[in-house]
């Protein structure tokens, strides 16, 4: 692994965005928001290596940007907008609120909400009416980085997750990591074949969710596009 082009390919993006004249960056992919956050925490911490990938990148790179997270971005900027213009509320609709790891993790670099008891999906999801499930899996990894390499651990604890979200009755579950949605959605009968159970829980990304309430149509969300049908939950 080539450590230094790990740090300048994220900062060259946060360069880019900082000679556009951003302050903020919004990076709804968790991933992304993961090495973007770190890349700018290590050039903040160590002026010899900013100047190092400056010279790999031949762009400067003052650490002006601040890069936030699609939750932290609706829990900041449109909680009050989403209670005015509530068109369709979730009324009753128990949905498991699923951090999974790299939004919170490590703290130090995510810089967002509380990594052990985090609530900003919680209150976006009564923010639309709907019951957020207490459960303990909710910043559990689902092995999502693993997908290619072992897929035995990501079958582990994918269904470590959705069998806890079971077991506290969740009507679906919610996240804000297209690797987890992807994962959790796609993987799913995967899943089910190797534990010799049935899951069909539907997996939502906080879009859909927050765009649902808001009375967009079904096949605006691309809900007809998921693997395990979640129509019959938002449609």
């Amino acid at each position: 692994i080539n450590q230094r082009l790990a740090l300048a390919l994220p900062l060259r993006n946060l360069s880019l965005a900082e000679e556009a004249g951003y302050a903020e960056l919004l990076a709804p992919c968790a991933a992304c928001f993961s090495r973007l956050s770190y890349a700018h925490k290590r050039v903040q911490e160590e002026p010899a290596l900013a100047d190092e990938i400056s010279q790999i990148i031949q762009r400067p790179y003052q650490g002006t940007v601040k890069v936030t997270n699609l939750l932290e971005f609706i829990h900041n900027h449109c909680l009050g907008i989403i209670r005015k213009r509530l068109v369709r509320p979730l009324s009753g609709l128990r949905l498991a609120p699923y951090y999974g790891c790299l939004l919170l993790r490590p703290p130090q670099v995510a810089r967002f909400d509380d990594p052990e008891e985090p609530t900003t999906m919680e209150e976006i999801i009564a923010a639309v009416g709907a019951v957020a499930v207490d459960w303990p899996h909710k910043i559990e990894c689902c092995g999502g980085g693993f997908s290619m390499s072992h897929t035995d651990a990501v079958l582990r604890l994918s269904g470590a997750v959705l069998e806890d979200a079971r077991a506290n009755r969740a009507d679906a579950l919610v996240t804000a990591c297209p690797m987890c949605h992807s994962n959790l959605d796609m993987r799913q009968r995967q899943i089910e074949a190797k534990r010799g159970e049935k899951f069909g829980l539907p997996i939502l990304f906080i879009s859909e969710v927050v765009g649902a309430a808001l009375g967009l149509k079904p096949e605006g969300l691309g809900l007809k596009r998921h693997f395990v049908p979640a129509l019959e939950v938002l449609g």
